[in-house]
């Protein structure tokens, strides 16, 4: 994938450059190694924030859909969410500027992003 002209996107770059930093510190595992409270692809995680609470399914690039509640892994907010837990608290310069979120709920779907019943 080439995404070299996305570089010249400050959100974009920033969002790669959060992504980066988590993976160096990433591990390789199964599924059931994870405990079901904690933020991957395919979770659909609701937060509370400064602007209120919100609920969205973190996605790859491709299939991002902020009206269908989808928001990339790329993304500032979706890098930042990727490995946190329930009850872990975050902030940073996310799409509506610098904010603090909790995380509420975070439930897995892989089942039902698999049959297609999320894309």
């Amino acid at each position: 994938m080439n995404i070299s002209y996305h570089l010249d996107d400050p959100i974009i770059r920033n969002s790669i450059n959060k992504l980066n930093e988590e993976l160096q510190l990433a591990m390789i595992c199964e599924d059931t190694e994870i405990p079901a409270d904690v933020v991957r692809f395919n979770s659909k995680v609701t937060i509370d924030s400064d602007t209120g609470t919100q609920e969205f399914f973190i996605v790859p690039p491709a299939k991002n859909d902020l009206l269908r509640k989808r928001i990339s892994v790329m993304s500032s907010l979706g890098a930042a969410l990727i490995g946190c837990s329930e009850g872990d608290r975050i902030e940073g310069d996310f799409n509506n500027g610098f904010e603090k979120i909790c995380i509420k709920k975070v439930l897995q779907y892989d089942d039902a992003i698999d049959s297609g019943v999320l894309y």
